[in-house]
């Protein structure tokens, strides 16, 4: 499979002809290529969600972190991002003696969910600064994957 994933992607990079500068002189000129695709574009119709799995750091604390949730919800919020919320999700654990369940401490999910194509980047300011100092000084980030969630 990989070898074939390869050679596709060699035939599309050099083309059916081969390398550009293997073709003839009278050859017509390359298309320009196709602009990126945006998350917009892939997910459109569907639910842009970026899905977070965040550990508490040794000084930080879960109110901490859950503070740094409700100034980011506030910041999406108050700049035009109405869309756009992020919510928690505790980790479940079970006391292995008494077998009961409880919540993790040292762990939390989060989903934020936004517009496919919308940038907060270019509003960046001093609130932005302080929801992000938050989440810094209570969490570091595991794992996170971008989803396009339909039906």
């Amino acid at each position: 499979m990989k070898a074939s994933l390869v050679a596709a992607a060699c035939a599309l990079a050099l083309g059916a002809a081969g390398p550009a500068w293997a073709a003839p002189k009278s050859a017509a000129p390359a298309k320009p290529a196709a602009a990126a695709k945006t998350s917009g574009d892939v997910c459109a119709g569907g639910k842009y969600i970026t899905l977070r799995i965040s550990k508490i750091t040794p000084n930080g604390t879960m109110e901490g972190f859950l503070d740094a949730v409700k100034l980011q919800n506030a910041w999406y919020q108050t700049h035009g991002f109405a869309a756009d919320h992020t919510e928690v999700g505790r980790v479940l654990v079970m006391d292995e003696k008494t077998r009961a369940p409880g919540l993790a401490a040292d762990e939390a999910v989060t989903l934020h969910y936004a517009a496919p194509g919308m940038a907060a980047s270019g509003q960046k300011d001093d609130a932005w600064d302080t929801f992000v100092a938050k989440f810094k000084a209570n969490a570091t980030i595991e794992t996170e994957k971008r989803l396009c969630v339909t039906g």
